[in-house]
């Protein structure tokens, strides 16, 4: 990230990163129409929005729109776990 905008905490990242996975693996597996996969698959939903939001609290939305060329950079970091 730019400037002052706070970097990204590792951990949070980890968090939301294997809340995507494990999304992704449940929709895209052969168990997607299963109520079990689909219970799992809202659960995951909520946990994300949680995440998010606390991520949200760390960079602020108006803080990371600051220097929109650096978006989609900061995004692939965001990705890569923050790294450079």
């Amino acid at each position: 990230m730019h400037g002052d905008v706070p970097h990204l905490p590792p951990e949070l990242v980890n968090l939301i990163k294997a809340a995507l996975l494990e999304r992704q693996a449940l929709l895209t597996g052969p168990d997607v129409a299963t109520p079990s996969a689909q219970a799992r698959v809202v659960a995951l939903d909520a946990r994300l929005e949680a995440l998010l939001d606390q991520l949200r609290r760390v960079v602020p939305p108006e803080a990371a729109l600051q220097d929109d060329a650096s978006a989609p950079g900061d995004f692939n970091r965001f990705l890569d776990g923050g790294a450079a």
